[in-house]
């Protein structure tokens, strides 16, 4: 094998196919308009929900089965990220569309949505805004 196979066979190895990818980006897809669903459902405002992580950035490897999904909300839903009531919302959302899921923790609860062969990590976070002196 010369450089440029031996390159060229890395890149396949490395490059999902068609197939995965568009199965990665439908499953996450389905996910953020399930969120979106739910939250507006229970009052939630001024939210988004984004895809982030390997999967956003295009840098995931075939096979990997981790999505990513932010729910960035306004500062004022701090009180509700901290004592686990989103998190107890988000698993609403799931137990309504018949998911599987865990909680999990990091600096505060998050849930693990288990879709097919899918691990979705659902993220509730706050906007920051950064005010930068001249």
């Amino acid at each position: 094998m010369n450089i440029e196979e031996v390159l060229s066979e890395a890149v396949r190895i490395v490059t999902p196919g068609p197939e995965e990818r568009a199965r990665v980006v439908n499953t996450a897809n389905e996910v953020v308009k399930l969120l979106i669903d739910g939250l507006s459902k229970r009052g939630y405002r001024d939210f988004n929900v984004t895809v982030q992580g390997s999967v956003a950035k295009d840098t995931w490897l075939p096979g990997d089965r981790d999505i990513d999904i932010f729910i960035i909300l306004p500062r004022d839903y701090i009180g509700r990220i901290r004592d686990g009531s989103i998190s107890n919302d988000l698993i609403g959302i799931a137990v309504e569309n018949n998911l599987n899921w865990n909680i999990k923790y990091a600096q505060h609860p998050y849930i693990q949505l288990l879709i097919n062969d899918f691990e979705i990590d659902v993220v509730p976070c706050i906007r920051i805004s950064l005010v930068r002196s001249h």
